[in-house]
């Protein structure tokens, strides 16, 4: 697959987070561990939404920057929910084979002050 096919991959694989149709990950081997991952957070997090900032690929990889916002609204990993906006700046690399994430490097970090 071209560059440009690897990129809108990972471009319908973020849209299908957004919508939290976390069963279109079922097809991506790659994404096992986020979707076990995002399961809890939409629980915790009901509104989360992430916009792709950068989005930059090399053969089989694509990185991508995105910032992800939502509210807290219950408790996530011994957090307790605070009902304001949060942002989180999330950093990850995909590669991409025959349509398919097969392998996903994820990290994310708070930032100050965004929402």
């Amino acid at each position: 697959m071209s560059v440009e096919e690897n990129k809108a991959v990972v471009r319908r694989v973020n849209e299908a987070v957004n919508r939290h149709d976390l069963d279109a990950l079922d097809e991506h081997p790659g994404m096992h561990d986020t979707k076990k991952f995002l399961t809890g957070l939409f629980q915790a997090v009901p509104d989360m939404q992430a916009t792709i900032e950068e989005l930059i690929a090399e053969g089989e990889w694509v990185a991508v920057r995105r910032i992800a916002r939502g509210t807290q609204r219950s408790e996530w990993q011994g957090l307790a929910p605070t009902g304001r906006p949060h942002a989180v700046e999330v950093l990850a690399m995909y590669r991409v084979v025959e349509g398919r994430i097969v392998t996903a490097y994820t990290h994310g970090h708070m930032l100050e002050g965004a929402a």
